[in-house]
């Protein structure tokens, strides 16, 4: 054979061999993607319990209004750590107590500090976190805190 005809062979040859690897490629993504289809759709049915099971369905998850309950005002005082924000000062009724230290042995304090301005509220008592500041008489901020104030 001659230079021309052998190019033309392996042109040809070639171009089967594409046509074979695009035709196999093709399905078999088309394979994988009516697969993830269908997971997504059995994980879709899945997530919906409330329709399988009525037994089990939380009619109401968690509080979205923003307050804290008294464990959760205790929480407040031992996670807090050296990125607190500032002014690093919580107030609870007439008791405020800046948070100076983070080491695990000084925790217990701010609990009992915290413990001891709402042992008296009720147990269902919520509370709302705002940040409050008062000035002197130039204006600037003289007294800085979070203030955890009852909303029941």
């Amino acid at each position: 054979m001659d230079k021309e005809a052998m190019e033309v062979l392996d042109l040809g040859i070639l171009m089967l061999v594409l046509a074979l690897c695009i035709v196999t490629g093709v399905a078999s993504t088309f394979e994988t993607n009516r697969r993830a289809y269908g997971y997504n759709e059995t994980y879709m049915q899945d997530k919906n319990t409330t329709i399988k099971n009525n037994a089990y369905v939380l009619t109401e998850y968690g509080s979205y209004d923003a307050s804290l309950s008294k464990a959760e005002l205790m929480l407040v005082t031992q996670i807090q750590d050296s990125n607190m924000p500032a002014p690093k000062s919580l107030k609870i009724h007439d008791t405020q107590f800046d948070i100076n230290y983070t080491y695990k042995e000084n925790l217990s304090m701010y609990g009992q500090y915290m413990a001891g301005a709402i042992q008296n509220d009720q147990k269902d008592t919520r509370y709302l976190v705002t940040y409050e500041y008062e000035t002197d008489s130039n204006g600037k901020t003289a007294n800085a805190y979070y203030n955890f104030a009852v909303t029941n």
